[in-house]
């Protein structure tokens, strides 16, 4: 970073470091940077997010994951889809416009070492996505990104343009492999019972897709099924308290 402004925002990322493990020679790549778009609500999803690298990665390598939630100096309105929908976009700048960065939601999980993704070959590309429209896991190289995406701009303008502004670039924007972001909402039924992550009420599944999305999902549908049998039961309530009340009235006008 070039200034003591730039330095003091730069502390606002919490970082989660996985180190080398005990016992294991330390690997000479540079360490694996993901950023984690979350908010408050979802913390049960971050440890899900961490448990998960810590089954496949590397063990030889340092993996370190900034946590981007709660960010000061955004505008955010309606049209964000999420509490953390453009901090993606200011990546370059929280990465000293150095190096490679992954970006993640933080309602996914990994089936496969990040660090296969964070090597990938990136051709002459700037960043690769999931799709033209969904940047929901990216690879950037986050010198090439310095012209695009920075924190002023992220911080002010909307989700689409910033996306298109580096599709105007031939070349600049790329796809990766797609089973880096398995959507497989309908995978339930392979989850098992018994991956629970510390005392979270979310359940991982073991799925084909190196990374599969919606953790945050799946776990708000099983407690959405809970919500519903509630509201049922006191739907049912409320109908026989209205069914009593109304025998009494006429027992009463007879």
């Amino acid at each position: 970073m070039s200034s003591s402004s730039e330095e003091q925002k730069d502390t606002q990322l919490e970082c989660i470091v996985l180190g080398v493990k005990p016992g294991v020679s330390p690997s000479p790549r540079p360490p694996v940077r993901i950023f984690l778009g979350t908010q408050p609500e979802q913390y049960r999803a971050e440890r899900v997010f961490f448990w998960s690298i810590e089954q496949v990665r590397d063990p030889s390598r340092v993996y370190e994951i900034y946590l981007m939630k709660r960010m000061p100096g955004y505008q955010r309105t309606w049209l964000w889809n999420t509490g953390f929908t453009n901090y993606r976009f200011a990546i370059p700048y929280y990465a000293g416009y150095q190096g490679r960065a992954i970006y993640n939601d933080v309602d996914q999980t990994y089936h496969a070492d990040p660090a296969e993704l964070f090597d990938t070959d990136m051709g002459d590309h700037a960043v690769l996505a999931v799709s033209r429209t969904d940047t929901s896991v990216m690879l950037m190289d986050c010198e090439r990104m310095a012209k695009f995406w920075n924190l002023e701009k992220a911080a002010s303008q909307r989700k689409y343009p910033l996306i298109a502004a580096v599709q105007a670039e031939e070349g600049a924007y790329g796809l990766f492999d797609e089973s880096w972001n398995g959507r497989q909402f309908e995978a339930i039924d392979e989850l098992y019972a018994s991956d629970f992550v510390a005392d979270s009420a979310v359940v991982i599944g073991r799925h084909g897709g190196r990374l599969v999305g919606r953790t945050g999902r799946l776990a708000w549908r099983r407690r959405s099924a809970v919500a519903q049998v509630l509201v049922l039961a006191l739907a049912v309530v409320g109908i026989a308290a209205l069914v009593k009340r109304s025998r009494t009235d006429h027992d009463d006008t007879v």
